[in-house]
């Protein structure tokens, strides 16, 4: 058995505030920006009819399949926080920081739907990353059976 190979999904989260709050520097990033919150609800849905990452890989990466399945990419409120939450059957180094920062740059205007949409087409790499302070593993899901009792 091997913990990385035999999960059959993962989940992170991106967790982030606007407004300072000294409870929440520690574990989420201060993002004090007007963000449009229908543009990152259709990148995330966007996001979750995609297969190909390449455009969201790292730039010196060895990895030859760039293929991915994601189950679930939501934003959603919780009190101060906007929090991103993706789950997919594989994840690629590096993978949510670059697709969350891309979002949030549609979603301040600073990047044009179609330059999003293009990331996919295997036409560039994003290239845009965010600090790791909010990124968290939550939940890593195994076949039925896999644990004996």
């Amino acid at each position: 058995a091997h913990s990385r190979f035999d999960a059959i999904a993962r989940e992170y989260e991106y967790r982030l505030y606007s407004a300072k709050n000294p409870f929440l520097q520690e574990t989420s990033l201060f993002y004090p920006y007007t963000l449009d919150e229908a543009a990152l609800a259709e990148t995330a849905a966007y996001i979750k009819e995609q297969t190909n990452f390449w455009g969201f890989s790292k730039t010196n990466t060895q990895v030859k399949n760039f293929r991915c399945t994601i189950y679930k990419s939501e934003w959603r409120r919780k009190g101060e926080e906007l929090i991103y939450n993706i789950e997919g059957n594989r994840f690629l180094r590096g993978m949510v920081r670059l697709l969350t920062a891309t979002q949030l740059k549609v979603a301040r205007g600073k990047l044009p739907m179609q330059t999003f949409h293009s990331f996919f087409a295997d036409e560039q790499k994003c290239g845009l990353s965010i600090a790791a302070t909010g990124l968290y593993l939550v939940r890593v899901k195994y076949p039925e059976n896999y644990f004996p009792p």
